[in-house]
């Protein structure tokens, strides 16, 4: 039976898995979950969880498995997430009641004891009226396949905010589903761990502090940033500094090239 929604991403942390399965399989929507990565995991699957193994960057990964989908509806998601009782079920009935073409709709984000408001969900947060920008964006197939998937130049993070600009440049809209929440699973190491990561001095570094911050952040903003005088009609906001938020993007999308898309990665290329 074809899944109403099918959610996917890349992931190696298969001892999270099941917590990320459980707690989607708490709403009543028919789903697949599709993870795409490096890290085979050790134990058995259910029928409607599907792991594709590829070496090939994050990002790459994700559009990997965006490609596998089946359902009419997709949404990207990180395995290092649970999702509350019934944020499926939210979210889809929040897309139902507002459907148009180009809508996307978002969780809100929990980390810690704190669920981020439209503050924190600010495509640029030094610039007040910046666009609202998801966390998981549900969204039809439909729609991904018209903007062209994630730009091969995106490393490991941040395609998802290029992805959801893209959607606002063609009039889509963005709405937030306040009651569905996603919560940031913080990994802790065991005991042994830390000794042994002290003994060999294993520096752990993630995705973020290596390529989003350094790569993938200066790279969005490229698309979408300017420091210069811009026309009104053509950006959402400007601060005091003359940096605005554009409406369009500044370069064309450079979709990933289907030949040997399982096995090598495209340039930038990067690790996990």
């Amino acid at each position: 039976m074809k899944p109403l929604l099918s959610i996917f991403g890349s992931g190696i942390r298969t001892n999270q898995w099941e917590a990320l399965y459980n707690s989607l399989n708490k709403s009543s929507v028919p789903f697949e979950l599709i993870i795409v990565g490096d890290k085979i995991p050790q134990f058995s699957l259910p029928d409607n969880f599907h792991f594709i193994y590829s070496s090939v960057k994050p990002a790459q990964c994700s559009e990997i498995a965006a490609r596998y989908t089946s359902g009419d509806l997709i949404m990207n998601v990180a395995d290092d997430l649970i999702f509350n009782d019934n944020a499926l079920n939210l979210m889809c009935d929040l897309y139902d009641k507002n459907y148009s073409q180009n809508l996307i709709v978002s969780n809100r984000f929990k980390r810690g004891d704190k669920i981020y408001g439209d503050e924190m969900h600010k495509f640029l947060s030094t610039v007040d009226g910046s666009p609202l920008i998801p966390f998981s964006s549900l969204m039809s197939k439909k729609l991904w396949n018209d903007l062209g998937g994630i730009d091969r130049r995106f490393t490991a993070l941040f395609w998802d905010l290029d992805i959801a600009m893209r959607a606002l440049e063609i009039g889509g809209e963005i709405l937030f589903s306040d009651n569905a929440i996603t919560e940031e699973v913080v990994y802790k190491p065991t005991i042994v761990n830390r000794i042994k990561n002290r003994i060999i001095k294993t520096k752990i570094t993630g995705l973020y502090p290596e390529y989003g911050k350094l790569i993938d952040r200066p790279l969005l903003d490229s698309f979408w940033v300017s420091n210069n005088q811009e026309e009104k009609k053509d950006v959402y906001a400007v601060n005091d500094e003359n940096i605005s938020v554009l409406k369009n993007r500044k370069n064309p999308l450079l979709r990933f090239k289907d030949k040997h898309i399982l096995t090598r990665s495209q340039k930038p290329i990067g690790r996990w």
